[in-house]
């Protein structure tokens, strides 16, 4: 029996089938199941904390290379097809909305990662409350399935047509790499995009951006082709005097715009507002 027909077995033994609301394209590639146990494996962790389990077929491979699993998953019609074929193999299952999990929360004290195939309408809520996870210290990392058009996205570099908020907030914390794309054919049932395992990574150094900071980007970007000085005069208030002042302290080129900023110009340019705020 092929990997596809195992799980068309497995949804046809529950009389299953997948809902489109939810996203479900479950992976069946074991070569690209096979990458991401790999991925894994070079975290050094023995937990996995595993994001929409689906039918499994991340869940048995985790556990065939002698992981502990505890997988969250909404659908409950998954949860007793996991239940019932992996509980004794050791596999944890927990009823949770990953769109709306803590997942911070989920962490713990011992070395930990998170893996997974996000549906593409909770991807970038997912990814926002990994940021805050991978902060942990026993978070090593995640290696997650996305859409390809969302990995291009974290993965992008300034002045780039896919960087954005969410390049920019989640580089703030996380290193992110891409380390295999996956046709549609690896799925069942087969999508109409192109995907891509992503590898995320603690950041040495996190660039921190409160409240006030992630507002500040997201904002400027919803303007992101026009020059930063006509955005902070409208938006800041500021003069001719004020532009000066903030190439020369911060080195940004007023001329500049949204997309050509670094997360670093983005942070200095927070503190330097900050510091107009407080002086006025």
């Amino acid at each position: 029996m092929t990997p596809h027909e195992s799980q068309a077995a497995l949804l046809r033994k529950y009389g299953l089938r997948l809902n489109k609301r939810l996203g479900q394209h479950f992976l069946v590639d074991q070569r690209v199941l096979a990458r991401i146990v790999d991925s894994i494996r070079d975290l050094s962790v023995r937990r996995v904390v595993e994001l929409g389990a689906g039918a499994g077929a991340l869940s048995a491979a985790l556990l065939r290379a002698g992981l502990q699993v505890e997988a969250l998953e909404l659908d409950e019609r998954m949860l007793e097809l996991l239940k019932n074929e992996y509980a004794s193999e050791g596999l944890k299952v927990r009823r949770a909305d990953i769109a709306r999990e803590d997942l911070a929360e989920t962490v713990g004290s011992e070395p930990m990662c998170f893996a997974g195939n996000l549906p593409y309408q909770v991807t970038s809520p997912v990814l926002f409350s990994l940021g805050e996870a991978l902060m942990r210290p026993a978070c090593t990392g995640a290696i997650l399935m996305m859409q390809a058009e969302v990995a291009a996205r974290l993965c992008a570099k300034p002045g780039t047509k896919e960087y954005g908020v969410l390049t920019v907030l989640l580089q703030a914390r996380c290193r992110v790499r891409r380390i295999a794309r996956v046709r549609p054919g690896s799925f069942l049932p087969p999508p109409k995009v192109h995907s891509a395992v992503v590898e995320l990574l603690p950041r040495e150094e996190v660039v921190k951006f409160d409240e006030r900071g992630t507002k500040l980007v997201k904002e400027l970007f919803r303007e992101r082709r026009k020059q930063i000085g006509g955005l902070l005069r409208r938006r800041e208030g500021l003069d001719e005097d004020g532009l000066t002042q903030l190439r020369d302290s911060t080195g940004i080129d007023p001329r500049l715009r949204p997309e050509d900023l670094s997360i670093s110009d983005f942070r200095a340019l927070d503190l330097y507002l900050e510091e107009l705020r407080n002086e006025s």
